[in-house]
């Protein structure tokens, strides 16, 4: 048996081994199912040993996964500890702080927050990390926050603030036949093409454009997918299709080259700033805390 090497397997094991499903694990580590089963079957290779009997509709441990089980929850602890001693050494904690946020947030205010952060507390430095897993980042101790989409559930090690609301709205060409409307329903945008994100499945509040329109009723004609919102709003205004985008995801410089429309009933979107309960917050980290609180109350 080789020397498992990598620890993000070993917590996909730890959270499959938990929930006992593929698909609810795989939502819960922001990865697609097939995702997990190979990295599964992956750790099982290096072991040597099967981890998990498939034989019914929710999987269960082997005794080999028992074993491993009890293993596991230790290595991870003893590897947090030992990240959280190194970050600790790694830079002055007192006046450094390191904030993640989903990617696709950056058009949201939040650089601009952190400006007017670092302007408000003066010797004070931030490092930022953009990232399609929000929450792996932080379990993974890249960050000591992390703006996402999706609040942490309240049995979890992580604590959610309510940072910003947002709804869907539908993005049209300008010579759009909906253009001009104050309010649409979605049944209305059947039959019509759709742009999306190709990878919506990691920010599920970005909206699973697939879901939504399914649930108003039509299977939506999807005919293009991109990384960025940017280039979403261009194609539109192209006159390539429409999207569901939320308001303040889109680009203030490219807002006004495309018509908005809101969707009733609305569809929200909210953003959250979340922390561990655990960490050891130093005087920069209170000092943010504070500064959050303080734009969400105004």
């Amino acid at each position: 048996m080789h020397m498992v090497k990598d620890f993000k397997d070993i917590r996909e094991f730890i959270c499959l081994a938990e929930v006992c499903n593929y698909q609810e694990a795989a939502d819960l580590l922001y990865i697609s199912a097939s995702s997990l089963s190979k990295h599964i079957m992956a750790l099982e290779d290096v072991l040597g040993v099967p981890l998990f009997d498939r034989s019914t509709r929710r999987v269960s441990l082997t005794k080999y996964g028992e074993t491993f089980y009890k293993y596991a929850q230790q290595m991870i602890k003893v590897y947090d500890e030992c990240n959280n001693a190194l970050n600790e050494l790694r830079v002055d904690s007192e006046h450094h702080l390191s904030v993640g946020f989903l990617s696709r947030l950056e058009q949201c205010g939040i650089v601009e927050i952190l400006s007017d952060f670092l302007n408000a507390t003066p010797g004070s430095s931030i490092d930022t990390i953009a990232t399609n897993s929000p929450l792996e980042t932080l379990k993974e101790q890249k960050c000591q926050f992390i703006f996402d989409v999706t609040p942490a559930s309240e049995d979890s090690e992580f604590e959610s603030i309510l940072f910003k609301t947002d709804c869907l709205v539908a993005v049209l060409p300008r010579n759009h036949a909906l253009a001009g409307m104050k309010k649409i329903r979605l049944e209305q945008l059947a039959g019509e093409r759709f742009i999306t994100h190709n990878n919506s499945a990691s920010d599920p509040a970005d909206i699973n454009c697939r879901q939504i329109c399914e649930d108003a009723g039509f299977v939506p004609n999807i005919v293009m997918s991109t990384s960025y919102t940017s280039t979403i709003v261009k194609l539109v205004r192209q006159g390539n299709g429409i999207s569901l985008l939320n308001r303040m995801n889109i680009p203030a410089a490219i807002l006004p080259t495309v018509s908005t429309v809101e969707i009733e009933p609305k569809v929200p979107y909210s953003i959250y700033l979340i922390y561990s309960k655990k960490q050891r917050l130093y005087s920069v980290g209170r000092k943010f805390l504070e500064f959050i609180n303080s734009l969400c109350q105004s």
